[in-house]
């Protein structure tokens, strides 16, 4: 925006196109880069008769106002999925418009009146952010990462459709919970004594029986009941059929009149929940795909993050052309605590608690992965710090989600894979010792992919993963085989410099 400010001269030769996006009219405003207003607001119907007419009104205003054609600016409150199609006729157009976004809060800071909220109020408030060019462009194919812009876009469209479904999951398995209350109290319990997981496959294909309740299962004989669990690979199934009939004879039976009737309910929900689990397993495998493409990828090898939560943190946080100072990050994030200081320059800023208006799938990914990494599977250096955080009575969630932002900025910025604190920075390193961690962690990264079948396409030549493994192979002479074969040593190499990051995270 700013260099066709900068081209045109003077603000009175740019046109500026502020739209209301709406599902079937939209609401235009034209005016100058000077803000004086040069059509009075009119609907634009979301079809391609209404295209045609915004067209026309915008060639005609250029052609009266003296305005060169690749001066105009068409822009509104995000990119709402009504409006995507019509946006990107606009981008197509042989005129050279530039379609670019502005944040709705934003917008709504500029409007007249703060108070109220009209599609003429909200019209005024997108005019003047374009005005004071605050916007971001929609659609960048031109750029020298144009391909990587569009895959986090499709990565973070996968991500949260994912998302969306998973919450229908946990919607249905939360009703098949109630119907197995009834059917056959504690047979879906999280107990370690309990003989078959909750939802795994047996325990599916159990419910989906016509004969699911505990009377019924109180009167079986342990050796069909275990020939039935061994088709699904039940470990000891004797000994777990056994524990399963002794549990229908502890509970009490549901009443006879309403077994048929919860029976074919469960069916049904059984039924829905493999539908959405296989969907969701789908999504996954795309999202790898995608994934293996955007220098998102080099989160994976962190251990405690898996394909489906570097996805999630890869497409929020978009292209790292994008992303802004760590604390503006972490303020996007909602991981921050917020500060409220008034009362002039001498008066202390007071923190209050996190704003609500933040990206909250963002924080959620980066705090669900900074617990497991803490309790369970992450680095050493950064599960010391998350339990001295915790027993220090601090918000250790908050401060390693921060640190974890840095450290994800600064590899998919490099687009190294994370390496323990000892290998990082510019002193020379030993070869020996690289050679050590892999050893341990590149089996892990590639069992990561192996799993979303998405090997091939994350270390491709081109990739980044591809591009790092060749890079370790030329600097340090150590092969990263995508078998089962141990990395090792393919000359007599030392280490002199590797880009490594130089950021710790304990």
């Amino acid at each position: 925006m700013a260099s066709i400010f900068d081209a045109a001269g003077s603000p009175k030769n740019v046109l500026i196109v502020a739209l209301d996006y709406a599902k079937d009219k939209h609401l235009c405003l034209l005016c100058n880069g000077a803000g004086d207003e040069l059509l009075k607001p009119f609907p634009v119907h979301n079809d391609r008769a209404g295209f045609e007419h915004l067209l026309e009104r915008i060639e005609t205003t250029c052609r009266r106002r003296s305005i060169k054609g690749g001066n105009v600016i068409v822009g509104g409150e995000d990119n709402p999925a009504d409006a995507e199609n019509f946006l990107h006729a606009l981008d197509q157009h042989k005129a050279g418009l530039l379609v670019v976004r502005v944040n709705a809060w934003k917008a709504k800071k500029q409007r007249e009146n703060t108070q109220a909220s009209t599609d003429r109020l909200d019209l005024s408030g997108i005019a003047k952010t374009l005005i004071n060019r605050d916007a971001y462009l929609v659609f960048d194919r031109e750029g020298p990462h144009a391909g990587e812009y569009a895959d986090h876009g499709a990565l973070r469209a996968l991500s949260r459709t994912r998302d969306a479904l998973v919450k229908v999951r946990t919607s249905v398995s939360n009703r098949i919970h109630n119907e197995v209350k009834v059917l056959f109290a504690g047979y879906l319990d999280a107990s370690t004594d309990n003989p078959l997981g909750p939802f795994s496959r047996a325990s599916l294909a159990l419910m989906e029986k016509p004969d699911f309740h505990a009377g019924a299962f109180s009167r079986k004989r342990p050796a069909p009941l275990a020939r039935t669990l061994a088709k699904f690979g039940v470990h000891e199934p004797a000994l777990k059929a056994e524990t399963l009939i002794a549990r229908a004879r502890k509970a009490l039976p549901p009443r006879p009149e309403s077994v048929e009737c919860r029976q074919q309910c469960l069916q049904r929900l059984v039924s829905t929940y493999r539908h959405i689990e296989t969907l969701c397993t789908e999504l996954e495998l795309l999202s790898a795909g995608v994934l293996a493409r955007t220098p998102a990828a080099v989160l994976s090898s962190i251990s405690g993050i898996g394909i489906v939560t570097a996805s999630g943190i890869g497409g929020e946080q978009g292209h790292v052309d994008h992303l802004g100072p760590l604390r503006h990050m972490a303020s996007y994030a909602g991981i921050v605590p917020a500060i409220d200081q008034t009362g002039g320059p001498d008066k202390p800023g007071v923190v209050t608690r996190v704003k609500r208006r933040c990206n909250r799938r963002l924080k959620k990914h980066l705090v669900h992965a900074v617990f497991h990494m803490g309790t369970r599977i992450g680095p050493p250096e950064f599960i010391c710090s998350y339990q001295m955080l915790k027993a220090a009575g601090q918000h250790a969630d908050f401060v390693m989600a921060r640190r974890l932002l840095h450290m994800t900025k600064a590899m998919m910025r490099n687009r190294y894979i994370y390496l323990p604190p000892e290998l990082r920075g510019s002193n020379l390193a030993e070869g020996e010792l690289l050679l050590d961690y892999l050893r341990q962690s590149w089996p892990k990264l590639l069992a990561k992919w192996r799993s979303a079948k998405a090997v091939p396409q994350a270390f491709a030549e081109d990739a980044p993963l591809g591009v790092w493994r060749r890079t370790i192979k030329e600097l340090a002479g150590i092969e990263l085989p995508l078998d089962n074969t141990p990395p090792h040593m393919v000359g007599d190499k030392t280490l002199s410099r590797v880009p490594v990051a130089t950021e710790s995270v304990g």
